[in-house]
Formats: C-alpha cells, structure tokens, sequence
C-alpha cells in the first residue's frame, strides 16, 4: 500500500533586515531601498503614499515632495514561514515654485522672504510671514527668529548650517526637516512626521501627528537636567515608529545630565515602537490617551528621572486612560530606571516601595 506522510510541524521563521533610508531629492532617480531577507527570498516593497513614492519593479520611485513609510515584506513559501514586515521612512526633499526661502538673519514676523520661482532661483521677495499654505526653507548661513506673534506654515525645513531660534509657539501643518541648528522655548506642533540631522535643544514642548526619526547625526536634546522642569515629546500616529539612530536626550547616563530633561509620550493606537541604533537617555516616559496600545522598546533606553518619589511623578509608566496597555522589550535590549529615586508604573507614587 502506498503510505503518504503529511509533516505538520512549524516552519523553520525568517527575518527582514531593513536600514534606514536616506534623505531623497525630489528628482531623484528609481532606488533599491535595501531589504533583506535571512532566507536569501525576495522581498516585495509597499509604498504608504503614493504621492511621494511608488514601486516599479521593486524599485523606489519617487513622484513628489513628502514623506511615506517603504514597507519591506517576504511572504514564505513551502520551507520558510512569512517574516514579520519591517517600514522604513522615506523622506523626500525639494523647493517649490511659491515656497518661501530665507533671505539673511531675519525676523520670520516682519522679515523679508524671498519667494521661489521653483526651478533654482527667485520669483519675487515679500515681508508677509509665512502661513499653513507656505512651505518654508531656512538656507545655510542664514538664522531667522520667531518671537512676539506665533508663526505657522505647511512644513520647514531647516537646512544644514542654518538657524532656527523660536521663543513662541510655531504649527506646521505638514514635516519638519531639522538639519541644521533649532532652539525653541515656544510649543510646536507638527501635523506630519518630524526628521532630526542636526541638533535641537528644547526648552518646551512638541507634539507629533505621525512618527519622529533621529538620523545618525542628529540630537534633540532639552535644556534641562531629569528633574523637574522636564519638556515633552509626544508622538501620536497610528503604529507610530520613534527611530533614534544619533541621540535623544543626554549623550551620557548621568542621572542629573542637562539634555536629559524630555519627557516621552506615546499617544497613537496600535503598536507604537522606539527603535533604532542610537542613544537613548532621557527623564520619562509615558502613554497618553485613551487608545489601546501595545508598544515595543526595540533600542536600549535609559530613564534618569532625579525626583523624589513624593512629587508624585512616575519614571516609567504605562498607566493612561482606561485602555489597556502592553510593553514588550525585544530580544537583547535593555531599559533601565537609572536613579534610585524613579518609580516604575505607579497611578501616584504614593505607595510604592522604590527599594524593590
């Protein structure tokens, strides 16, 4: 008789490995974003947004000015189970026929912006600031500072070797690009996704619609050590990915090191994730809202709050609302509450034992 042997067992897994993609020119040519698979199978490409980038023959097409998340996939076959995706953040640069360019060191209210004519130079100049309808580009050598009225515009970018200083609250309805020098003491608020290449120190709060990328040279920092006066940042989208590849908060564990004063929040729905290969030591964290989260540490933190457990403030807390949370620390790294003065997941403080 014939026999037949079906194997029921679990496919030996595979994973993606998938770098961070860099910066791209709005005329750039078609790209390989780079992914790779550990079963040596070909890796399908999924583009976020179809305005900023398509894929043709598994190949980054780029058709606009924004940003996107590449997703990389690998669906298994008959010896390999699916591997979980991995997304990436496109970002993709340009200047555009109306957008406002910096014309020296300049007030952002009541200074002079030059107007593009989209194909290298300038269209006009005009002394009206900046609106949500207004893309903005501080040029290098050049620093432009907002004070006095809140500012807004559709997004900034800050260029390598340029300026920003900001002592009022600034909104911009789309990204922020950072690649040069920004201190602000005022809120911002960015309805898009905010990407740092050069240093940020912050002396106030930020708020993010989407997700926050630290590239390999870039720092956001506060003015403040982990105690006290600490300033947040809150990052809100969907599935948001908090990529830190240069530094957040203090270079170094100190537990009193001034650039360690941030708080971080996590507000979006979904699995909200802090990746990346950088550093990571700053005051706090903590969900916000009333959304179902299960978010996932995938980079090797450090929480250096200094204030004493009377304050009633939490290090590390994930307790929000009246959604349940989950916390899931990957494989090989490792958070640590560095100040034998932090609290770990506690509604006030008021009855935790910080000696256990």
């Amino acid at each position: 008789d014939n026999v037949m042997v079906e194997y029921l067992g679990a496919l030996p897994t595979q994973t993606i490995t998938f770098p961070a993609i860099a910066t791209k020119s709005f005329g750039s040519a078609n790209f390989n974003p780079g992914a790779s698979a550990s079963s040596g199978l070909p890796i399908t490409y999924t583009s976020s947004n179809t305005s900023v980038a398509n894929i043709v023959n598994g190949l980054v097409q780029i058709v606009g000015v924004g940003s996107c998340l590449i997703t990389a996939s690998q669906a298994g076959n008959d010896d390999f189970a699916a591997a979980q995706s991995v997304s990436r953040t496109l970002l993709v640069t340009g200047i555009a026929a109306g957008d406002y360019l910096s014309s020296g060191n300049m007030n952002w209210n009541g200074g002079t912006w030059n107007v593009s004519d989209g194909n290298g130079g300038v269209a006009s100049s005009t002394t009206i600031a900046p609106n949500a309808n207004t893309n903005v580009h501080i040029l290098a050598g050049h620093t432009v500072t907002l004070s006095s009225v809140a500012g807004s515009c559709k997004s900034l970018t800050v260029n390598p070797q340029a300026t920003l200083t900001e002592t009022v609250a600034l909104t911009v309805a789309n990204n922020i690009i950072m690649d040069g020098t920004m201190t602000h003491t005022g809120a911002i608020t960015a309805n898009g996704d905010v990407f740092v290449g050069g240093t940020w120190t912050a002396s106030s709060n930020l708020t993010v619609a989407k997700n926050f990328s630290i590239q390999s040279s870039g720092i956001y920092k506060s003015s403040t050590a982990p105690g006290g006066s600490v300033f947040s940042l809150t990052v809100n989208g969907t599935d948001a990915v908090v990529r830190v590849d240069g530094t957040l908060g203090g270079t170094s564990t100190g537990n009193s090191t001034v650039g360690e004063g941030i708080r971080l929040y996590l507000g979006g729905s979904g699995s909200p994730t802090v990746t990346g290969t950088g550093i990571v030591n700053i005051a706090r964290f903590q969900p916000t809202g009333n959304n179902i989260q299960n978010i996932i540490f995938d980079i090797d933190m450090n929480f250096g709050n200094n204030s004493v457990q009377s304050s009633g403030i939490n290090t590390f807390s994930l307790l929000a609302g009246t959604s349940n949370k989950t916390l899931t620390i990957n494989a090989g790294k490792t958070v640590r509450i560095s100040n034998p003065n932090g609290s770990f997941h506690s509604p006030t403080n008021a009855t935790e034992n910080n000696s256990t």
